[in-house]
């Protein structure tokens, strides 16, 4: 009765120590379990972590000294006591401890407990250059998987630009599950306005030699001939048509091949928005005095505008 009372003395620690000595000195062993059971929580409350669990392991409370000392974030006292006394709650206690440090935002610490887990947590807090430094030093399976998750990210914010230097940057694997990616990069880009002067040529040619680099690596894998592998050659040719046109246009002595290009770019408007296509075609050929053409062209233009507003 006295062990109870001291027990219920409000924030007494002392009153608590007392309760457990005198239950595990006097008491039987069920009723010193049941008193120590008392007296756990009343100390965790108090916040006397590593008291309430060496009482719990003085009663072989194995479980519930390890949830003590989670409680307190006494984390290497819990993985020993896991280890030594109950090794089926290691990994209970590792899973915690990853929570934990999650929760707190420690993806530094967590990167040596699980970097699946922090490499999960850079890209939800959108800190992408420490999320790939980390997974390039994993295996090039995982850094391309983030590159894919942040290149997906940039095309979502309309960076298509900087989706295609994360690529230039750290390669194209020829993944089937990238395709989509590459697709959507490859469109956005070749359908971006006022790109077909000479300022743009840094663009169509990262763009060429991406998709060449892709091609290179699809020949060499289980895609290559593939229907994936024709789409990429055909891109292919476009963003090289459209890097020679960029060129041409920086040299007066080659306009008339800026020209040439972008009539034979017409033959793409399945991909190139064929408004953009025959109005950049007039442009070309009104600048070399082609103007038959470039009347045509610029008719044309003008007859898919006024079906789009319809």
């Amino acid at each position: 009765m006295r062990c109870l009372e001291q027990v219920n003395a409000p924030h007494s620690v002392c009153g608590c120590f007392q309760a457990a000595e005198l239950s595990i000195k006097f008491l039987s062993g069920d009723r010193a379990t049941e008193v120590v059971q008392l007296v756990g929580p009343r100390l965790a409350q108090l916040r006397k972590f590593n008291a309430a669990a060496e009482l719990y392991l003085n009663m072989d409370l194995i479980k519930e000294a390890i949830h003590t000392f989670i409680e307190g974030e006494e984390w290497n006292k819990a993985k020993k006591v896991a280890k030594e006394l109950e090794p089926r709650y290691e990994n209970y206690v590792d899973q915690k401890y990853k929570e934990h440090l999650k929760n707190q935002g420690r993806v530094e610490c967590l990167v040596g407990v699980d970097v699946m887990a922090a490499l999960d947590l850079y890209a939800e807090k959108g800190q992408w250059e420490k999320c790939l430094d980390t997974a390039s030093k994993q295996n090039l399976k995982i850094l391309h998987k983030y590159v894919a998750l942040y290149a997906t990210h940039l095309i979502k914010d309309d960076d298509a630009l900087k989706a295609l230097q994360l690529y230039t940057q750290h390669g194209a694997p020829p993944n089937p599950q990238n395709f989509n990616i590459y697709k959507r990069l490859f469109l956005d880009l070749i359908n971006f306005s006022n790109t077909d002067g000479p300022e743009s040529y840094r663009m169509w040619a990262d763009l060429r030699n991406f998709l060449q680099q892709l091609c290179e690596n699809m020949s060499k894998s289980a895609e290559a001939n593939s229907p994936a592998h024709e789409d990429f050659e055909q891109m292919l040719l476009i963003a090289h048509y459209l890097a020679t046109r960029s060129a041409a246009k920086g040299a007066e002595q080659l306009v008339s091949v800026a020209a040439k290009v972008s009539v034979s770019l017409l033959r793409y408007t399945e991909l190139i928005h064929a408004d953009k296509a025959f109005y950049e075609a007039g442009l070309a050929c009104k600048a070399v005095g082609w103007e038959n053409m470039a009347f045509i062209f610029f008719n044309h233009f003008v007859d898919l505008c006024d079906a789009s507003i319809r």
